[in-house]
């Protein structure tokens, strides 16, 4: 990863520009930044054989670049500070201008910005707004990837025997009445199908709108006691990812739908355990922008220390933690919502427990020496298979 990058920061106080209630001066930074990331990876001929036991596929080689050229501004202005119920009223902005260049595909140019404004009516007491617009550019590995055919650990081809599904789901999913009535289709082994994934050199940026409200606190009456609260709202547009395999699989069964059904590619034979492009015999899990999400939540923290008889150093506890209150995915604009809230399992893929936090406890002796307690605590999550939610089903 290459970076050229210039900026020029100051504040323009001493030229004038200040708010009439306010001492410091309108603060600015402006600049510019090149970046270039460049992915290479040259696997063996052991490795490109497809042949390796245990790798489900070919490893494949990748040797390709992003280029993104990005000018800046931001913008910080005292409006009130030092008057009564307003110790300091700030006002920021700011705004970036990229220009994303693809090999082999068209360049993405955006545009992303933020406002935020804290106040502080007391000096023990500080709160915060802002709204940002923000992306997230594929990366080079999801661009450009080579596609291959390897396996996915999915269960069974409900279509194979022993058959659990209907002719008129498995119809759906590309099975002619004739295999299904003969039940000849080849079942996958130990529980493993296969799955076509690779990149996608016609990605778009991952959309964001932001939305955070906060608030610190250093109460005098409590001397050394620091904290924050935060609440933060995260919209997503235009996601980069693949529709999971179970969900294509039980609402193409279920439903007909051809934006599930087109994901499914039967080999001759009506199989789900093929091993080329050519032949087909797989789920489509290349990358695209596919649908949208929401993510949500509270993180706290909490700072406090204590100081200890003269000869015994210090004692200072810390709390980080955080609350999930949504972790929402839409596979495609107008589909049914499923939230990954407190839930884990082959859908929402990663434990996400509603609460998790970091406690620590550590004491600063006289002697140069400093021992500490942590206790890490994950939250409870269930199996998203249990939750009742047909989209999460598998």
């Amino acid at each position: 990863l290459r970076t050229l990058h210039g900026e020029v920061t100051g504040q323009l106080g001493k030229y004038g520009i200040t708010s009439p209630l306010a001492q410091d001066g309108v603060g600015i930074n402006i600049g510019y930044e090149q970046r270039n990331d460049h992915e290479f990876f040259q696997p063996d001929s052991a490795e490109q054989s497809g042949v390796l036991s245990g790798f489900g596929s070919a490893a494949v080689p990748i040797d390709n670049s992003i280029t993104v050229g990005e000018e800046f501004a931001e913008l910080r202005v005292p409006l009130v500070q030092d008057k009564p119920f307003a110790k300091e009223l700030l006002f920021d902005t700011g705004f970036r201008h990229s220009d994303y260049k693809y090999a082999g595909s068209p360049s993405t140019i955006t545009n992303t910005y933020k406002f935020e404004v804290q106040y502080a009516p007391i000096s023990d007491l500080r709160f915060r707004a802002s709204y940002d617009k923000a992306i997230r550019a594929p990366s080079a590995l999801e661009l450009y990837v080579p596609q291959l055919v390897g396996l996915i650990q999915l269960g069974n081809d409900p279509c194979a025997p022993p058959i659990t599904y209907s002719l008129k789901q498995c119809e759906n999913t590309g099975v002619t009445q004739a295999q299904y009535t003969r039940g000849s289709i080849p079942q996958g082994t130990a529980g493993q199908l296969s799955q076509l994934t690779g990149g996608n050199t016609q990605l778009k940026p991952e959309q964001a709108e932001t939305y955070t409200f906060g608030v610190n606190f250093a109460p005098s009456a409590i001397p050394h006691l620091t904290g924050s609260i935060d609440y933060y709202h995260i919209q997503l547009t235009n996601t980069v990812g693949v529709l999971p395999a179970a969900v294509i699989l039980s609402n193409c069964a279920n439903t007909g739908n051809p934006i599930y059904c087109s994901q499914i590619v039967r080999g001759p034979f009506g199989t789900l355990n093929g091993n080329n492009i050519a032949s087909g015999g797989y789920f489509v899990q290349t990358n695209v922008n596919i649908g949208a999400g929401l993510i949500s939540g509270i993180d706290l923290q909490l700072k406090y220390s204590l100081e200890l008889p003269p000869g015994f150093g210090s004692l200072a506890w810390e709390m980080d933690g955080s609350y999930l209150q949504h972790a929402e995915t839409t596979p495609y604009v107008g589909a049914h919502t499923y939230d990954c809230a407190g839930l884990y399992g082959l859908t929402c893929q990663t434990i996400n427990p509603r609460w998790h936090h970091i406690f620590r406890t550590t004491w600063m002796t006289a002697w140069n020496v400093s021992t500490s307690l942590t206790w890490r605590y994950i939250g409870k999550a269930s199996e998203d298979n249990n939750t009742g939610d047909p989209t999460l089903q598998n």
